[in-house]
């Protein structure tokens, strides 16, 4: 594109979930920051007009009385350019460049890299954007959509840009106050999910002041530890993600308060209170103000914490003249600058004296590996490797090799001599013995699931928020269903002849009878918390694991639901089904068993660590892999450890049994442990990067890998 809206385009300055952003001109020769709105918002002259219905809606805010108040950046225009045919809005142009004096503002992320907040300076911040919040508020708007690329610092205060923009587009996208026949479902990734609320996370919720709270203390949290609390890729990652990175996300946060006596801990007390996962149990903005200092009743105190925020903009800003080598950084465009590395992992790229109390905490298979000499050495491609079972020594041998095309993020699936793969946005029928391509199946969207049958097709659950199916008989006509809400990794279920799809929206059940399938309309079960983890079912019952219910029982002849009377954190965790219940593990490292009715009757605690993956059954034994990376043995009865092992997996995905022997993923080869013993023996090496899955049939193993391949071995 060379114009946009008016605006002649330079370079790509960014990208985020609202649109590309280039730097833009327009014919007076101000420049400004024109995002480029992504057409999954839908028809894109319709988006303009809503776009600039929410910009409207912003410019009512006006400028604050107070001049330590933090500012809202109001977009300049909105609108729909008929020759690009894309919806844009143009926001003004920050730039840290020293010859705009006292105009120049830095982002969040520039400033970090170069020094973490102090104290004093955190709470002026968190003050600015609490009086910010209350007046957002005050007018029906929110700081949801505010994240470290979006917050650029001035000397005279922070200015927000971008926040609440999203969310204004997608409440319009689901209740357009014209034409409710346009109504339709928001992109399910419509922000950016480390700065997102947990309520927000799904589709039916509604943003209110505890949301802007979450915002503002995560922000801030960054801004004084230089890491990400919650890092996450996916609104469902997120919320499985959040508990395992809790932690050593307020072991960051105190190691920084720790430096700075009463101002430190004060931040800390906020952010904390401001960060719990129930919104009721947040302080309000107003609230939030008095939490921090008592900055509108203490002149004295309000000129201290606005001297640290000067002194601090005087270190992070480029120098006028700039010693040599060293350049002034470039220009940071209006709330879409580039997404960094550091901040994806959640790490700081500030200076090296701070990296100590950055540091992330150790991995635990590291701790825990007895010994670390235990994997065999790398063999060369397509080496037998040999095992004893008792007397008979058996040989796994390489078979074939293929290249699939794209990432195996789920297990192939078993059809009578022929393996199901999915890659990506795409399914592949290959022939288990050879290899060979028998026919191939597109899809709609990104699959992270194995397919399921149901009424003479294959069901996928995609991460669009699409259902789709297809009959192995012909490959071209799929079909689609809408689902509401994210189904994350997780397959759908088939009971009673419906099929059952969990998602962030809820429980949805599908029917099919001689005029077609029927669609539900509103969830099965009005749930309290998103379902982000594996429903497992008998054939009669769906168990549904939760974060405060542990596990429940649906019973679907009735649509009863029966949960423990005391709950416990199961979310993220896959049951087991077995003869008299089911299995599970949790977030605090224990394996339960869970009667018919939903009642547990017994508890082993395995580990210290999470059990997130599914426990396997084999012969008398539960096994169980934690996210440590040790493999465990329990009896049935959930009374004894029969046996431990401790590998390099990462936890997330179930052993495989074959042939008496236990085959764990490692991170660069099949770890092969005795079932009865534990004793590791010989692993299958490879020469391709990480194994994620492992398929048995009785004389073959599929491994799956992170580059796509997948490889048979056979036993000889």
């Amino acid at each position: 594109m060379r114009s946009l809206g008016g605006f002649q385009l330079g370079h790509q300055v960014g990208s985020g979930v609202l649109g590309d952003t280039w730097l833009g001109v327009s014919d007076n020769g101000e420049r400004a920051a024109v995002k480029a709105l992504h057409l999954e918002w839908g028809a894109p002259q319709r988006t303009g007009h809503w776009a600039q219905s929410v910009v409207d809606q912003l410019k009512q805010l006006g400028s604050p009385d107070n001049p330590h108040a933090a500012r809202y950046a109001t977009p300049l225009c909105a609108g729909y350019d008929e020759v690009e045919q894309r919806a844009w809005i143009a926001s003004p142009w920050f730039s840290s460049e020293p010859s705009l004096h006292d105009g120049r503002a830095i982002d969040l992320i520039t400033a970090v890299a170069s020094r973490r907040l102090p104290p004093d300076a955190a709470l002026y911040l968190l003050w600015q954007l609490s009086g910010l919040a209350r007046r957002l508020h005050s007018r029906k708007l929110t700081l949801v959509g505010l994240k470290p690329s979006n917050l650029f610092l001035t000397t005279r205060g922070a200015c927000v840009v971008d926040a609440h923009m999203a969310l204004g587009l997608r409440g319009l996208l689901q209740n357009p106050a014209s034409q409710p026949e346009a109504a339709r479902p928001a992109p399910h990734l419509w922000a950016e999910v480390t700065w997102l609320p947990p309520e927000l996370r799904r589709m039916d919720t509604v943003a209110r002041e505890s949301s802007s709270v979450y915002v503002m203390a995560a922000v801030v949290a960054y801004a004084c530890t230089g890491s990400v609390l919650y890092p996450a890729v996916d609104v469902v990652d997120a919320l499985m993600q959040r508990k395992a990175a809790r932690e050593p996300a307020e072991q960051s946060l105190e190691r920084w308060a720790a430096q700075y006596g009463n101002a430190g801990r004060k931040v800390r007390k906020a952010v904390l209170r401001s960060l719990r996962h129930r919104p009721s149990a947040r302080p309000g903005a107003k609230r939030l103000s008095r939490l921090t200092a008592p900055l509108l009743w203490n002149k004295q105190r309000l000129q201290l914490c606005h001297d640290a925020w000067t002194s601090y903009m005087q270190d992070v800003l480029p120098r006028s003249q700039p010693p040599p080598p060293q350049a002034p950084r470039p220009a940071r465009a209006l709330g879409a600058g580039p997404r960094r590395p550091e901040l994806d992992a959640g790490q700081s790229s500030a200076s090296a004296e701070d990296a100590e109390d950055r540091a992330s905490p150790p991995d635990p298979r590291t701790t825990l590996a007895k010994d670390p000499t235990s994997s065999a050495a790398a063999l060369p491609s397509g080496t037998p490797t040999a095992r004893d079972h008792g007397h008979a020594q058996e040989t796994w041998q390489r078979e074939w090799t293929e290249e699939t095309g794209g990432p195996l993020l789920c297990p192939p699936l078993g059809l009578n001599g022929q393996l199901l793969v999915t890659s990506g946005v795409a399914a592949h029928l290959l022939d288990a013995y050879t290899g060979e391509r028998n026919a191939a199946y597109p899809l709609p969207g990104l699959a992270e699931s194995t397919p399921v049958f149901w009424g003479h097709r294959l069901w996928w659950a995609l991460r669009n928020g699409t259902l789709a199916g297809h009959d192995l008989k012909d490959p071209g006509g799929g079909i689609q269903l809408h689902l509401d809400g994210d189904p994350g990794t997780h397959s759908p279920v088939v009971v009673d002849d419906d099929l059952l799809v969990g998602t962030t929206g809820g429980l949805f059940p599908f029917h099919q009878d001689e005029l077609g399938i029927a669609a539900p309309s509103r969830p099965l079960l009005q749930l309290c918390e998103p379902l982000v983890s594996q429903l497992a079912t008998d054939g009669t019952r769906v168990w549904i694991p939760g974060e405060h219910w542990g596990v429940a029982a649906l019973v679907r002849l009735t649509n009863e639901l029966r949960s423990p009377l005391e709950g416990w954190d199961s979310a993220g965790c896959t049951p087991t089904v077995a003869p008299n219940g089911v299995y599970i593990g949790d977030w605090s490292g224990n394996v339960r068993a869970i009667g018919p009715e939903g009642v547990p009757y017994q508890r082993c605690t395995a580990s210290t660590f999470p059990i997130t993956a599914p426990p396997v059954l084999h012969d008398d034994l539960v096994l169980v892999v934690d996210r440590a990376g040790a493999v465990i043995a329990l009896s049935a009865d959930l009374r004894d450890v029969v046996w431990s092992a401790y590998t390099d997996t990462d936890g997330r995905g179930p052993v495989t049994v074959a042939r008496g022997s236990v085959y764990v993923c490692g991170a660069d080869s099949v770890r092969c442990l005795d079932a009865r013993s534990g004793r590791e023996t010989t692993p299958l090496t490879t020469n391709s990067p990480k194994p994620v899955h492992v398929m048995a049939t009785p004389d073959r193993l599929h491994v799956s890998f992170a580059d796509g391949r997948l490889t048979t071995w056979r036993i000889t």
